[in-house]
């Protein structure tokens, strides 16, 4: 998928969690704190490809992230490379768990931290499910199987992939209205 897939994924998700009563966005601070979580999460699955959006942007991580995937490899297979693990439910469950850590600690902005995470699971989450819908799919239970797992919609790029945008952008314009 490309980057405005999942940023539109990944505001239509937020939405959908607002309307239904999951999660509480409004315009305030704390809103803006889940957004920007949001937006980031979006992106942050790609920080595993350099030529991405986000690995153009945090160049040295990414780079810092290919350098682990190359010495760590286990008979030439990848698994930070792209659609490895920064591509399954692993980071959601370490987020999920530096979310709880910081409630049991003592941190100043601990809130606005948590509101963030929230976020940040949000939009990650949106993510892996968009390119579940690709044909090249995403190891969903890394570490536990590296088996790739798709539902093979479309390819990234290709008209289909247009066509699902368009449908999310006018998805997108109906729901705020009723926001």
């Amino acid at each position: 998928m490309t980057k405005d897939t999942h940023v539109l994924g990944s505001l239509n998700l937020l939405l959908l969690l607002s309307i239904i009563g999951i999660i509480h966005v409004d315009r305030s601070i704390a809103g803006g704190i889940i957004l920007a979580g949001v937006l980031l999460g979006a992106l942050l699955p790609d920080i595993d490809e350099p030529r991405s959006f986000i690995g153009r942007r945090l160049w040295v991580l990414s780079r810092i992230i290919r350098l682990f995937d190359i010495f760590l490899r286990q008979g030439g297979k990848s698994f930070l490379g792209h659609r490895g693990a920064f591509h399954s439910l692993l980071p959601i469950v370490l987020f999920g768990g530096l979310y709880f850590g910081i409630d049991q600690a003592s941190i100043t902005y601990s809130d606005e931290i948590q509101l963030f995470i929230q976020g940040i699971i949000i939009g990650y989450l949106s993510h892996l499910l968009l390119d579940l819908l690709t044909n090249r799919g995403i190891p969903l239970l890394y570490p536990f199987s590296s088996k790739k797992i798709s539902i093979s919609l479309f390819s990234t790029s290709s008209t289909g992939e247009w066509v699902f945008k368009l449908g999310m952008f006018i998805l997108l314009m109906k729901g705020i209205q009723l926001f």
